[in-house]
């Protein structure tokens, strides 16, 4: 137990959530996304559960898939309070500040085009890659450099093998914990529920012992957001902001001398690309 206040951000995603493998799950209105919806709010808890025993004082969650309306309130620990709606200003990142301990992002999933991965993508299908200073990112990578730009360090993340992979890569001390095996976009072999809030709830009392020890992620300034949109259409309504440059077709780029501006960008331009059909 880590002594003194301890401040937590949770963001919960559910493409990575075990026993999650289709649109039948993660799809509002779909016929099994009422389960998936309690499967993900039972990671959730877990990772509570392990942030209470690690000491932790206070407790934000995000509701972070899709339309922010997935995680039911009652069934939410009563010792986090519940960040939801479909419009936030920051997104998946709506409660991060400075003055947190850590974050940490449970059912999350690899980037888009990611080999054998479960229902990869990067925030939504209008991008067809995510850039930051050359190198691709997925969710938790952008995610976990926002909370970076607060002095937040990202101590855990939760999803499938490929996932661990991707963030291994860019911080070997990060914990993750794999409750699924991706066998390709729609194929698992997951363990099962209990036993992955078993691992959660365990890995992230784990993560937060070793939470003010664990480096920030961060980038050098300045910051260069790279890009591939799905189609052309996208680009040409995003050549219309005047902070976006255009560099091909499909192909757009904005820098920034912070991660939080940034990202303001990044949210900008998935929002607008999203409205081409």
């Amino acid at each position: 137990m880590v002594s003194g206040p301890m401040r937590i951000f949770i963001s919960v995603d559910m493409e990575g959530v075990a026993g999650v493998v289709d649109e039948t799950h993660w799809v509002l209105g779909q016929p099994n996304y009422p389960r998936a919806c309690d499967l993900m709010v039972g990671e959730a808890n877990a990772a509570i559960e392990g942030a209470v025993e690690a000491g932790a004082t206070e407790i934000v969650v995000n509701d972070s898939h899709h339309f922010g309306i997935n995680l039911d309130a009652a069934k939410l620990h009563p010792a986090a309070k519940l960040v939801s709606g479909r419009i936030r200003p920051l997104s998946m990142c709506q409660g991060l500040c400075e003055g947190l301990d850590a974050a940490m992002f449970i059912g999350y999933h690899a980037g888009r085009g990611a080999l054998h991965a479960c229902l990869d993508h990067t925030y939504t299908a209008a991008l067809h890659e995510v850039r930051l200073n050359g190198r691709p990112v997925n969710e938790a990578h952008i995610n976990g450099l926002v909370a970076g730009h607060f002095g937040v360090p990202l101590v855990l993340v939760s999803g499938d093998q490929v996932l661990r992979e991707e963030m291994l890569a860019w911080n070997d001390q990060i914990v993750c914990t794999v409750v699924k095996e991706s066998m390709g976009r729609q194929a698992v072999k997951s363990v099962h529920p209990t036993v992955a809030r078993e691992m959660i709830q365990r890995d992230a009392a784990r993560a937060l012992g070793m939470a003010r020890e664990m480096p920030a992620l961060t980038l050098i300034p300045p910051l260069t957001l790279e890009i591939t949109l799905e189609n052309p259409q996208m680009g040409d309504i995003l050549e219309r902001v005047v902070a976006v440059e255009r560099t091909a077709a499909r192909e757009v780029r904005v820098e920034a001398d912070d991660m939080l501006t940034l990202f303001r960008h990044f949210l900008t331009i998935m929002t607008m690309a999203g409205t081409v059909r």
